[in-house]
């Protein structure tokens, strides 16, 4: 029973019940004192009013967004149906080394390796994956030194489960769905590196579309390997189309420019998937024809399932193994494309929250 205090604003008084309902109560019996000039619409006016039954459900700040507990069951596609061969995770990740970020590496691995190419040998895999580990390894190290003591990892204090814990971070219902759909974070630590790369890369769940209205000084920047000078640049610069089909047309599955698929396959979603190869592979693993129609991805559902197909069809998952620098550095650099990524620090930062949530209780996000 709660007992809201008198306010001469109607919409507080309600604002405040729903606020204190929606932390504490699902259903709500009692009194609101309306002690006021200014009683609720519908109510005989000033004074103590009953409720009865009154069913809240819960807010939802920044839209929609849960901590998984109400979102509907949803049927997993069969993982054979989305993760690559260990030839095709091999080149993707022979590319991640050669600097190529999710998309180029995904692309190229669809791109250049069937899917009945045969599998490394064993010594191929192994000095493969000593090379990660090796700049891993470096690239953390890097980060670490410049890392304030409070972020870094090690430095968290254990975190026991709380029972019937309700955390107040929120993760939109479409990505809790696709992570349900595609079958990503299957164990806490999985969602936890899963949830701060893609938090950290869209800055909190936003689902957009690549914008390439760049300056021709932006363009040398942004793309040094294909505008060599000013003078080139200037005959570009502003003009999005031209742009997209220029720097992305003849690569990640894109006819040539004129084809103007380069545009049109430009990146969209959390994880802005880019190129015509992945939006048809991405697309029929999910039953949408993103070819046909490729904003959808920009929508919130395909932006979700989207960056859910680059974890899967990667295995990422395979190095979310704990809880260190290193760890989530790796996950970084093989979204990012870069060692150590792009803002890894707050990459960090994301990590801490979310594994600190899912140590409070692991079903949370599932």
């Amino acid at each position: 029973m709660s007992v809201i205090p008198p306010t001469k604003n109607p919409a507080l008084i309600v604002d405040d019940f729903i606020s204190y309902a929606t932390t504490h109560l699902s259903t709500v019996s009692g009194i609101i004192n309306t002690v006021s000039l200014y009683p609720p619409v519908g109510t005989p006016g000033p004074g103590i009013i009953n409720w009865t039954s009154y069913m809240v459900a819960p807010a939802r700040p920044g839209g929609a967004a849960s901590t998984g507990t109400d979102v509907e069951d949803i049927e997993q596609i069969p993982e054979e149906e989305i993760v690559m061969s260990e030839a095709q995770q091999a080149a993707s990740e022979e590319a991640m080394l050669e600097g190529a970020d999710i998309n180029e590496a995904t692309a190229t691995a669809y791109e250049e390796v069937p899917d009945t190419a045969e599998p490394p040998t064993e010594e191929e895999q192994a000095i493969l994956e000593e090379r990660i580990d090796n700049e891993a390894e470096e690239g953390a190290a890097e980060v670490e030194k410049d890392l304030p003591p409070q972020d870094n990892p090690k430095n968290q204090e254990k975190v026991e489960p709380i029972p019937n814990y309700k955390s107040k971070i929120k993760v939109p219902d479409e990505l809790i769905r696709a992570m349900r759909k595609v079958g990503v974070g299957k164990t806490p630590l999985d969602r936890a590196h899963f949830l701060a790369q893609v938090h950290a890369e869209t800055g909190g769940f936003r689902v957009k579309t690549e914008s390439l209205m760049y300056s021709a000084s932006r363009l040398l920047q942004i793309f040094p390997k294909y505008f060599k000078s000013e003078a080139q640049a200037n005959q570009y610069a502003k003009q999005e189309q031209k742009i997209g089909n220029y720097v992305y047309g003849n690569r990640l599955g894109n006819g040539p420019e004129s084809s103007g698929e380069g545009f049109k396959f430009r990146g969209r979603g959390m994880l802005q998937v880019t190129g015509k190869v992945n939006y048809e592979k991405f697309g029929k693993m999910v039953g949408d024809n993103w070819i046909a129609n490729p904003d959808l991805v920009a929508q919130t559902k395909g932006g979700a399932e989207s960056a859910c197909l680059f974890w899967k069809s990667n295995n990422i998952a395979k190095y979310a193994t704990d809880a260190s620098i290193k760890q989530i550095n790796l996950c970084g650099w093989r979204v990012n494309g870069k060692n150590p990524p792009n803002g890894a620090e707050e990459r960090i930062r994301e990590f801490n929250k979310y594994w600190g949530e899912l140590q409070k209780d692991p079903t949370l996000w599932s």
